[in-house]
């Protein structure tokens, strides 16, 4: 196994590497005066090896995509090529919304399905789009907190909370791991404004005196988050946690969920960018990512 760190890896390659005691490098990149992007692997795998390509694609989405293109390129000879994506950006718009649009998530995807790459494994994608090609793997990046949840609050008084329908799926799968219960609201998003309602569930009475989980994939502006969290305030939760796999945190995002009466944010560190914030835990996802490819391939 040969792992390369692309520019966007936010240290899981370097993670792997030790701990399947395979050979590393890190690209070489750099800007260009008029902003074009450069990368260079100084070292390069064997033609025998197994490659692994690592890339977070935020921030600086466009340049961590194309950054990953670069590379493909520079390997176009070698044969057996994997991409671990820890957070896939342009995942939001999977399907046509409105007349005109793109699908974003399969701009992505297929221009990285090179005849030589074997697998791309995702780190809990947005879309479930994106699961309709075969050399797509999932890496789980939501059941990963039900040890840390167990550690740090009483399994007996939480509540799973999704913010949306969309997400039940992720929800359901960590109150199953922790054998809990789990309710959904209902959003609504505007799709021409992005304006955001939330529409409360006929059994939000269970969440009094009880310790609730917003369960999401990804924390962006916040805007989300922070309306479920005080709406579980206004129903007297005992505590209102997130987890959540991919923290963006964009602009004031971190002001505007802590504001709303947040206790703690569990997020994996699948991003570069990294917050130093009490009101903030990262969990190290390496273990859980090596565990999965030691089983997967």
């Amino acid at each position: 196994m040969y792992i390369i760190s692309l520019p966007g890896d936010p240290g899981i390659g370097r993670s792997l590497a030790e701990k399947f005691d395979a050979e590393y490098s890190e690209a070489f990149s750099k800007i260009f005066p008029d902003g074009e992007t450069y990368i260079r692997l100084d070292k390069r795998p064997a033609s025998e090896d197994e490659v692994f390509l690592i890339q977070s694609m935020y921030p600086d989405q466009d340049r961590r995509f194309f950054e990953l293109l670069e590379a493909l390129d520079i390997l176009r000879q070698h044969k057996n090529i994997n991409i671990l994506l820890t957070y896939m950006a342009y995942a939001r718009q999977d399907k046509i919304f409105l007349e005109g649009e793109p699908i974003s998530a399969r701009i992505v995807v297929e221009s990285l399905l090179k005849d030589n790459v074997r697998n791309i494994f995702v780190v809990e994608p947005h879309s479930n789009m994106i699961l309709s090609y075969n050399k797509i793997r999932v890496i789980d990046g939501v059941s990963i907190f039900s040890d840390i949840i167990k550690r740090e609050i009483e399994t007996e008084k939480i509540i799973i909370i999704s913010p949306d329908q969309g997400g039940v799926e992720r929800a359901r799968r960590l109150a199953t791991k922790l054998g809990v219960d789990m309710i959904s609201f209902i959003k609504y998003r505007d799709r021409h404004t992005g304006e955001i309602r939330i529409e409360m569930p006929a059994d939000l009475h269970k969440i009094s005196g009880m310790n609730t989980v917003i369960v999401d994939d990804i924390l962006s502006t916040g805007g989300t988050i922070a309306e479920s969290a005080e709406i579980l305030r206004r129903y007297k939760a005992e505590k209102v946690i997130v987890v959540c796999t991919h923290c963006l945190f964009v602009s004031n995002a971190l002001d505007k969920v802590r504001s709303s009466g947040v206790d703690k944010i569990y997020c994996a560190n699948t991003v570069k960018k990294k917050i130093n914030d009490p009101l903030i835990y990262y969990l190290d996802i390496s273990r859980y990512i090596k565990d999965f490819l030691s089983r997967e391939l």
